[in-house]
């Protein structure tokens, strides 16, 4: 599959679910089993073409690590080290929900959507469709006020981006981590991504955050 993607240079969803391996099960000696031949081609993939990872479920060790070249990452409860791992290290029973907490994760920028039912991945692909059959403006003499004149007034960024794009047709990436406003969106039934620097965090300095999102939007 991975092979068939880079020859023909289409875009790749790698349904992320999983626990991955268990400590013991395996019948030669490794250090991380990262080393893989499937691990080397999805790294090589990445760099051809996009990739979307995406979860309904627990994504855990060798699932999560190749979750982690996808461009865009979809979905919750993401954890390198899954209950069974931690049990046989000898540390407690954990539920493993309890292991990849989102309410620490998404300010962290480790996925980009969130998703409660499984249903929503299927929505969040369809923005990365080529066309769409049907799309609606919104008032576009709005859009005379999004922005002030005086250029050091701050605006709303997400609100611009919603006028100019198309009714409805708008999902932020990564909503709660640094400044930089980063999405997909439809303008007249096409794909596009805008990119957008927020005034209204921290005057609109660029830090760590809002610059690393910002290079994985560009990605």
């Amino acid at each position: 599959m991975l092979t068939f993607a880079e020859q023909r240079r289409i875009k790749l969803v790698f349904y992320a679910e999983g626990r991955g391996g268990r400590p013991g099960h395996t019948d030669r000696l490794v250090m991380s089993g990262f080393d893989g031949r499937c691990f080397v081609k999805f790294a090589k993939v990445s760099e051809l073409v996009p990739v979307v990872g995406s979860i309904s479920g627990y994504c855990f060790s060798r699932n999560a690590v190749m979750l982690g070249y996808c461009d865009v990452i979809i979905g919750t409860l993401i954890g390198m080290a899954g209950p069974v791992m931690i049990e046989g290290d000898g540390l407690r029973v954990y539920h493993p929900a309890d292991g990849c907490l989102v309410s620490f994760q998404f300010p962290n920028g480790v996925t980009d959507i969130i998703v409660e039912e499984p249903t929503h991945t299927a929505e969040c692909l369809s923005y990365m469709q080529s066309s769409r059959a049907e799309w609606k403006l919104g008032d576009q003499r709005l859009l005379g006020r999004a922005i002030p004149e005086n250029r050091r007034r701050v605006y709303n960024t997400q609100a611009a981006i919603e006028l100019i794009a198309d009714q409805g047709l708008v999902l932020e990436l990564r909503r709660d981590f640094g400044g930089m406003i980063s999405a997909l969106v439809g303008i007249k039934a096409k794909p596009f991504g805008p990119l957008d620097n927020n005034p209204r965090h921290v005057g609109g300095v660029i830090d760590f955050a809002a610059g690393e999102r910002a290079l994985r939007a560009a990605v």
